[in-house]
């Protein structure tokens, strides 16, 4: 291959090339010997990085239009714009990172970082607490004196573990009846929590059965690291959008089975609306982690409205049409978004 005219042949893709052709038809890379000169190097790299940057801006001005980019898409516009594969993941990635920090930063985070803290400190004097009491023991029997016992009282109340709670009888329960069958409710003291490893800590409760174990197991993970677990569930959700685009398709496509719109269209049209939501909510929380009223509010506005006009203009009918059917999509998309919540929660929950 290399030893053919590489002006007859593309080097990228080998597609066959017309004369004096600049361009490959099949790829669009420029046509040349493979070499590149400095300045030819950074002309392509600028022109790559400002074709990119038009694409961008091309979406976001389409996007903004109820349905523009859709309609657009459907005429056979694809290039000027970003796929709405890419355009949902890029949307929706930047709102889960964006959520993701402000809940980083907000009292739930902190909330939950003191209740573990303080279980994680609660154990640690749990164990001085032991510490002290074996001493003291020890310090008793060595001097043989009960005064001594009096003494060493007396220092541990300045400590202030003296009259420390045993951790034996404070437990964290574990009631497990998710699954049916056979299940019993597990007590688990909190010092086991800490102390113990998972195995070991099954062992020890003579947890039995795969489904018991696992729930168990992963109760326990949670305990420790809810916030963990909680932004898990956050690194989730794109996926668990995605696999409800198919199914919100299918709906349109029933509710439109008399219009010649293809089912791939349909999952077109909820890509593009979805990555217009993210977008939306993307913007409401980037420049403050605690929007103003009237922010919400114009956004929960925009949220419900936009659908709505997309609809319309993608589907091209009326008014009471595209409002009913709209009623139906917002009562179906409630469902089947709930059903995938919880799902996603299931699923997070067992692989923590």
């Amino acid at each position: 291959m290399e030893d053919e005219n590489p002006r007859l042949l593309c080097r990228n893709c080998h597609a066959t090339l017309p004369d004096q052709a600049r361009f490959c038809p099949q790829c669009s890379q420029k046509n040349h010997d493979g070499r590149l000169s400095f300045g030819e190097m950074v002309s392509e790299a600028m022109g790559t990085l400002f074709n990119l940057d038009n694409r961008i801006f091309s979406t976001l001005r389409a996007i903004v239009v109820p349905g523009k980019l859709t309609t657009e898409y459907f005429e056979g516009k694809h290039i000027r714009y970003y796929h709405p594969l890419r355009l949902f993941l890029f949307t929706g990635l930047a709102l889960i990172s964006i959520l993701t920090v402000r809940y980083r930063q907000g009292e739930g985070f902190e909330q939950m970082e003191k209740i573990s803290k303080s279980m994680q400190t609660e154990n640690q004097d749990r164990k001085t607490f032991e510490r002290q009491d074996s001493l003291r023991a020890a310090f008793v029997m060595a001097q043989n004196n009960p005064d001594a016992k009096s003494a060493v009282d007396s220092f541990a109340a300045q400590l202030g573990i003296l009259n420390y709670k045993n951790t034996d009888t404070d437990s964290s329960s574990f009631g497990i009846n998710a699954f049916g069958g056979n299940i019993k409710g597990v007590k688990v003291a909190s010092k086991d929590l800490f102390e113990l490893s998972t195995d070991d800590l099954l062992e020890k409760y003579k947890v039995e059965g795969f489904w018991n174990r696992l729930f168990v197991s992963r109760t326990m993970r949670a305990m420790k690291g809810m916030n963990e677990f909680l932004l898990s569930m956050f690194g989730n959700a794109i996926w668990m959008l995605l696999v409800l685009m198919p199914l919100m398709a299918l709906v349109l496509k029933l509710l439109y089975i008399r219009k010649p719109f293809l089912y791939y269209e349909h999952f077109v049209f909820n890509l593009h609306l979805h990555a217009a939501m993210f977008l939306l909510l993307f913007l409401t929380l980037v420049f403050t982690k605690s929007p103003p009223s009237w922010l919400i509010v114009t956004s929960v506005a925009i949220a419900a409205v936009y659908p709505f006009m997309a609809m319309r203009r993608v589907y091209k009918q009326g008014f009471w049409k595209t409002s009913l059917k709209y009623f139906i999509i917002s009562i179906s998309y409630s469902v089947l978004a709930s059903l995938s919540i919880l799902i996603l929660a299931i699923i997070s929950f067992a692989i923590f």
